[in-house]
């Protein structure tokens, strides 16, 4: 199989929020760790979690490592520094906001099988609009290490590297930013079976 990892980005403030996005209690579980199942069950071995040096300790999550950068640092910063905890070991990775943890491991997987088909980057798509976890490349990591702007204007950088994968997920353009997004995650998860 096609080793990717995946960098879960959890190192923000959550100041729209009001608390720690990586700690929101989704039904029985914490939005970090649905993201790291999801991960799991769409067949990715290699997790890292990046988190701010202040950050609250995170529940247990298996084998899965941390990575702390300083409090404060630009999204680019955490994604740089969870591309250096997996370079050489995986062949790509899912940048995976915890603000997306509703994000369903069919959606995982169908990014990972474009990977291993092939693409440098891959969006899974939804009603015609891209979301998350993006997917990249090991030939990208370079790119992103030395990008000026975002992650954004890496994928915008070359329109026919990019590939769209569809998904029948909602969930990948809807993030938990504000306490009224939680608690519509919330009433969703209470009507799944």
């Amino acid at each position: 199989m096609f080793d990717v990892g995946a960098i879960v980005l959890a190192a923000g403030q959550g100041r729209r929020m009001g608390a720690d996005k990586a700690l929101l209690e989704l039904g029985d579980s914490t939005a970090v760790e649905r993201v790291v199942q999801s991960c799991r069950k769409g067949g990715v071995q290699t997790i890292v979690v990046v988190r701010s040096e202040d950050a609250l300790p995170l529940p247990p999550l298996g084998d899965v490592s941390t990575v702390r950068v300083p409090a404060g640092g630009e999204m680019l910063d955490s994604i740089r520094a969870g591309l250096a905890s997996v370079r050489g070991a995986c062949r790509g990775a899912l940048v995976f906001p915890v603000d997306y943890a509703l994000v369903g491991e069919a959606t995982v997987r169908a990014v990972v099988t474009e990977l291993g088909d092939g693409g440098e980057v891959v969006l899974p798509l939804f009603d015609g609009r891209p979301g998350h976890p993006i997917g990249l490349s090991q030939r990208l990591f370079d790119e992103v290490e030395s990008a000026s702007g975002s992650l954004r204007d890496v994928v915008a950088a070359d329109a026919d590297r990019v590939r769209v994968v569809a998904v029948e997920d909602a969930w990948i353009g809807r993030d938990l930013d504000t306490p009224d997004d939680l608690e519509a995650a919330r009433a969703e998860l209470r009507t799944r079976p």
